[in-house]
Parts: C-alpha cells; sequence; structure tokens
C-alpha cells in the first residue's frame, strides 16, 4: 500500500505473493528511497499482533541499514481489523531530528 499524493488516497502499490517476497521487496523499495535522498531517515515497524515478527524484520533492516533510525509501532483494531493478524508494515519519513 502506499498514499497517492494526488487523490490523498491508500492505494496499492504492488501485489506481490508470499511474506517472505512481500518483505524483501518492501526492503528494495526502502533501499530505493535511501539512496535517493541526502537527509537522514527515521523508520518504523509497524506489526498487526504480531511483536516478534515486528521485532525479528526490525534486526533485519537495521543490519542492512544501520544508519537509519528504526523503532516498532502496531496497529490499531481498526486499521488491523482490515490488514489482518500478523501484518507486517515499514514506513519512512524524514528524521526531522537529526536534519
Amino acid at each position: 500500500m502506499t498514499f497517492d499524493d494526488e487523490t490523498h488516497e491508500i492505494v496499492a502499490f504492488e501485489k506481490v505473493r508470499s511474506r517472505k517476497k512481500a518483505l524483501t521487496r518492501v526492503e528494495e523499495i526502502f533501499s530505493e528511497a535511501v539512496s535517493k535522498v541526502d537527509y537522514p531517515l527515521w523508520a518504523i515497524v509497524i506489526n498487526g499482533n504480531d511483536p516478534d515478527g515486528g521485532n525479528n524484520w526490525l534486526k533485519t533492516i537495521h543490519e542492512k541499514f544501520p544508519q537509519v533510525k528504526i523503532e516498532t509501532g502496531y496497529f490499531g483494531p481498526v486499521i488491523g481489523t482490515h490488514l489482518g493478524e500478523k501484518s507486517l508494515a515499514l514506513a519512512w519519513l524524514k528524521d526531522i531530528y537529526k536534519a
């Protein structure tokens, strides 16, 4: 999922089959984003009632991107209901505290 700046809607970005392939694809997209910016990023691994899965993915991302500040968060019940249990997401934005 991604945010469409023109329509101000959340839309499907790509459809990738299997959790492993989806997480790998998100990491590829994140890698591209990291390489394109000249400012520090702050990332959040968000989980849907799967703190262990979120923490494991956080460790993987931190190993690949040690320069990025990474934290964990969770989906609230409304979004979690739509995404499903054990869903994971990665969000990132400019780290205004380091910029």
